[in-house]
């Protein structure tokens, strides 16, 4: 990174190279003035427009680069640069020699810009892809530069879900590129990224074809799974109910046991009071069961439904045959209350006994 970023700070001294306004000396002997107005043009219209279009590419590449071009495109830019710092001192000072030099420094800075454009700028196949949009830079890149289908490649690519296999495939595609610029292009990485891209493409349709399965297996058990879910759901408020009422009678003989026991320990309210208790403990208990029973068959009903979902993914890779036989012996754990107790207690009351010992406890309180 650190190798980008005086790479960069390179590329901004050479930009600032189009803000430069050259010292014109009008008094030189017989030369009309220093430097000339071809110098001046050669500066303005060759070296600048040159390298202002290298900068703009480079700013582009940088973060792809090799470190073999990173390296050759700062020792390019560093020359350049000290040419120019020369051009600087010559122009301060006018005498025939530095005339002469200043026209010869200018010639190879014109060389130099003029080289700039066929400078091979290689790319680094270790690269690691931070997004997406890195794939589109690269290709868009390679594209410019050697001609293929980067629109196919790039669509083909970017549909690769697997991180590592997006990043070999980009691989093999700058290795190819790199090999086409030092003119022995190696079609091998080019089969590889194919190869990839086929069997990704099987992939994806075997997945396809999978989920399509899935959801028509889905479709077939759709009122069950629905009829399960909606048997579940009417279950929920009744549950809800018999939580108040567990809480509201707990915290009602919680209260009496405070403000009796606890806060007035008067025997008469003592004994007054255990009769309620105990009528409030029979039906919470009462509560509780009935709740258990009604959480049970909630619980079930809701196991029905999950498990129909899931048999659905489940059974599409199984011989048509064995599946059906698989639904067939299912059934009977889904269709008989998934082989659940006896739960003839949701219709069981308290029993007469446990009634008349309740009224009998409530009228002698009454006579008390």
């Amino acid at each position: 990174m650190n190798n980008k970023n005086s790479l960069l700070a390179l590329l901004d001294q050479l930009k600032s190279l189009e803000n430069h306004q050259w010292d014109v000396n009008h008094d030189f002997g017989e030369v009309d003035r220093f430097p000339s107005m071809g110098q001046i043009g050669i500066w303005n219209y060759h070296i600048i427009p040159r390298v202002l279009k290298f900068v703009e590419t480079c700013r582009i590449y940088y973060r792809f680069l090799s470190e073999d071009s990173s390296n050759k495109i700062k020792t390019k830019i560093e020359e350049i640069l000290s040419i120019y710092l020369e051009l600087q001192k010559l122009n301060d000072e006018i005498t025939p020699e530095n005339v002469n030099q200043f026209s010869t420094k200018l010639e190879k800075l014109d060389i130099l810009s003029d080289n700039l454009e066929g400078l091979i700028l290689t790319l680094d196949p270790d690269y690691i892809l931070e997004n997406n949009e890195d794939i589109i830079e690269i290709i868009d890149i390679i594209s410019s530069t050697i001609n293929f289908d980067e629109n196919y490649y790039k669509d083909e690519i970017l549909k690769i879900n697997s991180s590592n296999l997006k990043q070999a495939a980009l691989q093999d595609l700058i290795l190819f590129y790199n090999s086409v610029l030092a003119g022995v292009p190696e079609y091998r990485y080019i089969h590889n990224i194919n190869s990839l891209i086929l069997n990704e493409s099987k992939k994806n349709i075997k997945k396809t074809e999978l989920e399509s399965n899935i959801e028509l297996e889905i479709a077939k058990n759709e009122y069950s799974i629905i009829e399960f879910k909606n048997k579940a759901d009417q279950f929920k408020r009744p549950i809800r109910i018999l939580n108040i009422l567990i809480y509201g009678a707990f915290s009602i003989m919680i209260l009496i046991v405070f403000t009796k026991f606890i806060s007035q320990p008067d025997l008469k309210d003592i004994y007054y009071s255990i009769p309620l208790i105990l009528v409030l403990s029979s039906f919470i208990a009462y509560l509780n069961k009935e709740k258990k029973t009604l959480s049970d068959q909630y619980h079930n009903y809701m196991k029905c439904h999950t498990e129909l979902i899931a048999l659905s993914t489940y059974i599409v890779g199984i011989d048509r045959v064995k599946s059906e036989n698989l639904k067939i012996h299912l059934a009977d754990k889904y269709f008989t209350g998934y082989g659940q107790n006896d739960n003839n207690s949701i219709a069981t009351l308290l029993s007469n006994e446990n009634i008349n010992q309740i009224i009998s406890l409530l009228k002698d309180i009454q006579k008390k």
